[in-house]
């Protein structure tokens, strides 16, 4: 039997320093050394790029960027790019994927669901679109995924806006979505502090990962 997630919520936390953390949480537990960790938290103002960016991604020079103070990081990830910064909660579960059988598609779903019972929990109604990873609220995009695989050990993430974003993602085509619209739980509705939707996502995260079967979004519970 798989011993007990933890959650860690960690504040405003630059993006190097959590991604060296993640890494190390990450060889831990492929080594039996630490334990299966999700770590919860906002960046300061970021660009990262994961691999499916083919350099078409960006609309802007990162030297424009780095004027605004938004440094721009490749990373190992799946997807393309992406914006982080205050008011959008972030989270790194680093799991093992054989509490998903394997699958990174399920794995994926099961993320998904958190999203959507934190959305719906505070009156949201937030979906999948089929054939595209991340939330939706309608057409409008809520959260973004991108994750990596090393040793059966997953880390990256996902990204739920909780303000409003869209300065920063003014800059890019999110993954390479030509005319998204993003949007925020405060943009549909839904006014939460930050910190408290970190908490939130924290404990709809440890649900799906510590039980296999609630990833499905129906099966999570409203109210």
């Amino acid at each position: 039997m798989l011993a007990p997630i933890r959650a860690i919520q960690c504040g405003l936390c630059p993006f190097q320093e959590a991604d060296a953390r993640q890494k190390r949480i990450r060889e831990g537990v492929a080594k039996g050394t630490a334990p299966e960790t999700i770590l919860i938290l906002e960046h300061p103002p970021v660009i990262t790029r994961g691999r499916g960016d083919d350099g078409t991604q960006l609309k802007v020079s990162e030297s424009l960027l780095a004027r605004e103070g938004v440094p721009v990081v490749d990373v190992e990830r799946g997807g393309g790019v992406t914006y982080h910064g205050p008011g959008q909660v972030v989270a790194y579960p680093v799991v093992r994927l054989e509490r998903f059988q394997n699958d990174i598609h399920r794995y994926l779903r099961a993320l998904e669901s958190a999203v959507i019972q934190v959305c719906g929990r505070l009156g949201v109604e937030a979906c999948r679109r089929e054939g595209m990873t991340g939330v939706w609220v309608e057409d409008r995009k809520i959260a973004f995924m991108g994750v990596a695989v090393r040793g059966g050990v997953t880390f990256h993430g996902l990204s739920l806006n909780v303000l409003e974003m869209k300065k920063g993602f003014q800059w890019m085509e999110p993954c390479g979505l030509k005319n998204l619209t993003v949007t925020s739980l405060a943009e549909e509705g839904a006014w939460i502090p930050p910190a408290e939707a970190a908490e939130r996502l924290g404990a709809a995260l440890l649900a799906v990962c510590e039980d296999p079967e609630c990833w499905r979004a129906e099966r999570i519970p409203r109210g």
